[in-house]
């Protein structure tokens, strides 16, 4: 699997409108190349920041082709910097930036890199407004019919609970399950999430090695019945 660079900035300066990595400009981008990719940041190289200096690294998607680009990570990198920082690696596809804008101080010169590789994110399975209440539900079968899959892949979930309009006193769980092995195994849950109130940017799980009998689920645990939209991402 070829790993490459494929956008980078090199001491460019940044301020407070928010600067696309992709573009290399002011002007937001919504790319669907597909792939793996990180973001890197170094704000000591070209940038010198000091005391009062604030800046945010932000990658923006959509959870589905047709959904609304919103915020996945952020970041506030702050003050004088001794080293780089970096952003796990995510699963791209549908329409995405990485952007560094300033919060306050001085704009700075920014050098930056987007690595990874360029391959095929398929979405092995997706909700699109599917209501989900007290009864767990299946993004998989996109019913409370729960599933036990083994088809073997790389997965990573990914949630537009804003798309949903949670409000004050909702929350709900997302729950991960898999069979540790896979002859007489028993699936169990592995990963258990909460989403709470009113939310601003999407969710994304870790990327999981899953095979021996896996589901991924959605659950009302208070508040009202809300319809989410939801997006499975294998590799390959």
């Amino acid at each position: 699997m070829a790993l490459g660079e494929i956008y980078e900035l090199d001491g460019v300066s940044v301020g407070a409108t928010a600067y696309s990595i992709p573009n290399g400009s002011t002007t937001p981008a919504s790319i669907t190349t597909n792939g793996i990719f990180s973001l890197w940041v170094d704000p000591v190289q070209g940038g010198a920041m000091t005391k009062g200096d604030y800046f945010e690294a932000i990658v923006m998607e959509k959870c589905i082709s047709g959904g609304t680009q919103r915020k996945v990570f952020s970041a506030m990198i702050g003050n004088a910097q001794a080293e780089p920082w970096i952003l796990p690696p995510l699963m791209l596809k549908h329409g995405w930036d990485m952007l560094i804008d300033k919060i306050a101080g001085t704009d700075r010169a920014m050098d930056a890199s987007i690595r990874g590789n360029s391959t095929t994110i398929t979405e092995a399975y997706s909700l699109s407004a599917v209501s989900v209440g007290a009864s767990e539900l299946s993004i998989v079968s996109g019913t409370t019919a729960l599933q036990t899959i083994t088809t073997e892949g790389i997965y990573q979930l990914w949630v537009d609970p804003v798309a949903a309009s949670m409000a004050k006193a909702d929350e709900f769980a997302i729950r991960i399950y898999e069979k540790v092995e896979a002859t007489g195994g028993t699936k169990r849950q592995i990963f258990k999430a909460s989403l709470m109130d009113v939310q601003s940017s999407l969710w994304v799980s870790p990327m999981l090695h899953l095979r021996n009998g896996w589901d991924m689920t959605l659950q009302k645990v208070s508040g009202t019945d809300r319809n989410f939209t939801a997006s499975i991402r294998r590799v390959g």
